[in-house]
């Protein structure tokens, strides 16, 4: 079984990242770790650490849901708002064999 880590935020509904888990899971078996960083929306210029990690429990919520209805295995968490953070800690925790690193268009 193949063990993926999955990092998205802002591009969850993305349709690349729908078609990307789609493929992992026609290729045989596995589960997901879906990691969404708390980083600071574009948007309001007043903006806490709380309303970072309210949106990103929120969007990791509904990817669990969207992921789930593709047939996915999947669990997830927030994490820090630094990707590069966020990704460091779980894998001190955990390993995967392929990371999916989900970002927004240049």
């Amino acid at each position: 079984m193949r063990h993926y880590l999955v990092v998205a935020n802002q591009t969850l509904k993305q349709q690349q990242l729908t078609e990307k888990i789609r493929t992992c899971i026609d290729a045989g078996p596995c589960d997901f770790f879906l990691l969404v960083p708390a980083t600071r929306a574009h948007g309001p210029l007043r903006w806490t650490p709380a309303d970072a990690y309210a949106v990103a429990r929120r969007r990791l919520e509904s990817g669990l849901e969207r992921f789930r209805a593709l047939g996915a295995d999947v669990v997830g968490e927030v994490g820090d708002q630094s990707p590069v953070v966020a990704i460091g800690e779980l894998l001190r925790r955990r390993s995967f064999d392929a990371l999916i690193l989900s970002t927004l268009p240049v």
